[in-house]
């Protein structure tokens, strides 16, 4: 699914989706396996349609803010994610789906307790003559703790609300023969969320063109340009921007036994109803994702971005991103899989904050371990644990987060999760 959205519509350069689930610390759970997919495929099959249900079971002990301050609150819940998937041939092309529903059951807040997540995916690819294919994709999420879903850049981490999110994306993939390929297409992003959120609604339309050239099988070059406008809202009219990007990207295995992406390019955005100092930001923005593999189960991923983001605080229309983490999978003896990982980010903006005379500034460093191990072709167990500490110029703003979650995960899964 990520592989064919990004094929349809390079995103904003520097600004790669976080479509991850939240936990009232900020941090994003851990729900693998920790088995590294094989490309094996599983599942049931009705006729031409493959189905691949799952369900994982969580224990969550969490600290984090949840509530109308950034103060930490401490929470323990059960929650259940049922999920199915199925895909299914069209012609020489397919279509594929998800839903998946996470239910939370002994939450002290009933902001979680009363609150279900819904979260689906369709994407179509449909060949169009052996000269082109059609490109087409839909997410779906409503829900409270997933905040990446609202604000990928993490502003928006307490007094959270009820969100919804729907996201449409098509595109048409050229291929006139030999090596080259050009994409064009468009998205509509929009949110909306409940009036007492600490965020607010807004959708963001964007178009882009690349062309592309296979430099040898398996890594493909392109150059491409995007356009991203955030309409006018009379609920936050300091958003309101036009967005213009030129960027070089670099997709597939680029060193022996490293595959990844690398994006690098140069973005103009204009906000005019932003505060002074901040209706305008031009420069290099960027994001990758590479990942050494040493054996079929280990693996180093080093992943970065640096992107303009919509901004909910005082006159800001954005804030610019600056992120890095370090991931490390490696097999341990007796099935077990580790995972451990550190990430820093640093969210700066532009506008003089009314409570310090200065611009607003958020750092955030964390680091995270996971243990997990097969049962069966078809179960597994898993542990993880986060921390996380956010300090900010602004005293108001900083916090901090651990959370533990337990997992068992049964299924015919599509492909091992990680």
């Amino acid at each position: 699914m990520e592989d064919l959205y990004l094929s349809i519509l390079p995103p904003p350069i520097g600004d790669p989706e976080a479509v991850a689930s939240e936990d009232p610390g900020g941090q994003t759970q851990g729900t693998a396996s920790g088995v590294r997919d094989d490309g094996a495929r599983d599942g049931l099959h009705l006729g031409r349609v493959q189905l691949n249900p799952a369900l994982h079971a969580l224990y969550v002990r969490a600290e984090g803010a949840l509530l109308d301050t950034a103060e930490p609150v401490e929470d323990r819940y059960f929650e259940l994610r049922p999920k199915v998937g199925a895909e299914v041939p069209i012609s020489t092309g397919y279509a594929r789906g998800s839903y998946e529903v996470r239910i939370r059951r002994g939450s002290s807040f009933d902001i979680v307790e009363s609150t279900t997540t819904h979260i689906g995916d369709l994407s179509l690819q449909l060949p169009l003559g052996g000269v082109a294919e059609m490109l087409a994709a839909e997410h779906f999420a409503r829900g409270i703790l997933e905040t990446a879903e609202v604000d990928p850049g993490r502003e928006y981490f307490f007094r959270l609300g009820r969100f919804t999110r729907h996201r449409h994306s098509l595109g048409l993939h050229l291929l006139p023969g030999g090596r080259a390929d050009a994409i064009v297409g468009g998205s509509l992003d929009v949110v909306e969320l409940d009036d007492q959120s600490a965020f607010f609604d807004h959708e963001q339309q964007a178009v882009s063109v690349q062309l592309g050239y296979e430099v040898r099988p398996a890594l493909r070059a392109a150059l491409g340009y995007g356009y991203t406008r955030i309409p006018f809202t009379v609920e936050r009219p300091q958003v309101e921007s036009h967005l213009h990007s030129a960027f070089g990207e670099l997709r597939g295995e680029i060193l022996p036994l490293t595959n990844g992406a690398l994006s690098i390019g140069y973005s103009s955005q204009t906000s005019p109803n932003a505060g002074p100092g901040g209706t305008r930001f031009t420069g290099l923005t960027a994001a990758g994702r590479l990942e050494k593999s040493f054996t079929p189960s280990s693996s180093l991923t080093l992943a970065g971005t640096r992107a303009t983001r919509v901004s909910g605080f005082e006159q800001n229309a954005f804030y610019v991103t600056s992120a890095v983490e370090v991931i490390l999978r490696a097999a341990l003896p007796w099935s077990l899989a580790l995972e451990a990982g550190a990430g820093y980010h640093r969210n700066g903006y532009r506008t003089l904050a009314s409570s310090i005379g200065a611009p607003r500034r958020d750092e955030i460093r964390g680091w995270m371990l996971g243990l997990g191990r097969p049962l069966t072709r078809h179960a597994f167990m898993r542990a993880d644990y986060r921390r996380e500490r956010r300090d900010s110029n602004i005293d108001a703003f900083d916090s901090r987060s651990n959370v533990l979650t337990a997992q068992l995960g049964v299924g015919l899964f599509a492909a091992q999760p990680r």
